[in-house]
């Protein structure tokens, strides 16, 4: 499960900001969240990421989609 507590809406749509984010997981899960913020950030230094950009969990880490259904999508820190 993914919780957070809300500090602020961030647009239209509904985006929330948090002011922290828990991730009640096992080790696997966590290994798998750490695998692909660590390839999110080479990939960012790469510069494969431009003000639109975004991954999902699921288009990286092989099985995600089918074992969770829950979603982590990484952006770079850009004005929403």
């Amino acid at each position: 499960m993914i919780y957070g507590y809300k500090l602020s809406e961030v647009n239209k749509h509904g985006l929330l900001e948090l002011k922290e984010v828990t991730f009640a997981a096992d080790a696997e899960t966590l290994r798998e969240l750490g695998q692909f913020f660590v390839l999110m950030a080479d990939a960012m230094d790469r510069g494969e990421f431009n003000r639109t950009s975004h991954r999902h969990i699921g288009s990286v880490v092989e099985g995600w989609s089918h074992r969770h259904d829950k979603d982590v999508i990484v952006m770079p820190p850009v004005g929403l």
